[in-house]
């Protein structure tokens, strides 16, 4: 490599840092004006807080992805053995999605269960 070539190559290494660390700055020096601002007016920062519904489709996301790509892994196993590709790997992530939607259907009615009883002793 020669002159301009080296060139190109750092630059593509060292602006992408440089970009990444002044959007890191111009989000929290925004987001600290910001709470500052509604500090001041005598208002309180806690619309920023993330509720249990965030948390539970976040979960619920995770859990989709996770067993998707369980689903594929045993859909590679099902090809393997004989299945036809289509139709393995399809039905592999469809199952594993499903048995993962449904797993986190019964965990959410078990913690809302689990509050109602915590609810019904206070």
């Amino acid at each position: 490599m020669h002159g301009p070539e080296v060139a190109i190559a750092i630059n593509a290494i060292v602006w992408p840092f440089i970009a990444a660390i002044v959007f890191f700055y111009m989000y929290f020096s925004h987001r600290t004006k910001i709470r500052l601002a509604l500090i001041e007016s005598g208002r309180d920062a806690s619309i920023f807080r993330r509720n249990a519904v965030d948390k539970l489709r976040s979960l619920k996301h995770g859990i989709v992805a996770l067993m998707a790509g369980i689903g594929l892994l045993f859909g590679g196993f099902f090809d393997a053995i004989g299945m036809d590709d289509d139709v393995a790997y399809f039905a592999g992530v469809l199952l594993f999605v499903g048995a993962g939607l449904v797993m986190f259907y019964f965990y959410v009615s078990r913690m809302a269960d689990v509050h109602e009883q915590e609810s019904d002793i206070l």
